[in-house]
């Protein structure tokens, strides 16, 4: 369903809710991480520029898709918190689904831009473990570009081992 479908909907008998009042509670399920919406194939977060838009503008609410939002199991949210401990040493993480998914994010985002920084060093000269460098970036790349929450969420569960031993053996290269 749409924006426009669901407002149209409960704008008619037997409900006569105003279009304001029903696009205010589609804001407030979106807020409180109920419902999510995609427009053009992309899911949009909550701290996207232009959200509002999304809620006002005539010729995109005709375009955004309106779904139930599936619940993140707790065990996936910890095994995030607990890898971002194991990585970052970061545990004062928001609790929210978004909020944590956000934050992770930042954190994988630096480690990228550390890991690319590395890799400058191997045009100059021919180092021991560019392999692993690159396999992490493309592991890390990927996880930044998940915007849907779930789907986050599990290939974070799926790549964990693969993040720790990366992350275990770049101590022991700093070690040594």
């Amino acid at each position: 369903m749409t924006i426009k479908s669901i407002t149209t909907h409960f704008s008619e008998k037997p409900y006569g809710w105003l279009e304001l009042d029903t696009t205010a509670l589609l804001i407030k399920l979106f807020m409180a991480q109920d419902i999510k919406l995609m427009l053009n194939s992309t899911y949009l977060q909550s701290s996207d520029s232009g959200l509002l838009d999304v809620f006002t503008k005539r010729d995109i609410v005709d375009r955004v898709v309106v779904s139930k939002r599936e619940k993140i199991a707790p065990a996936l949210l910890k095994n995030v918190k607990d890898l971002s401990q194991i990585l970052f040493d970061k545990a004062a993480l928001p609790a929210d689904e978004d909020g944590l998914m956000q934050a992770f994010k930042r954190m994988l985002v630096i480690e990228k831009e550390s890991i690319e920084k590395l890799l400058g060093h191997y045009q100059q000269a021919h180092y021991p473990g560019k392999d692993v460098l690159e396999d992490g970036l493309e592991v890390i790349q990927d996880l930044i570009d998940i915007r849907d929450a779930s789907t986050f969420y599990r290939k974070v569960r799926s790549v964990r081992a693969d993040l720790e031993l990366r992350r275990t053996g770049q101590r022991r290269e700093r070690f040594l």
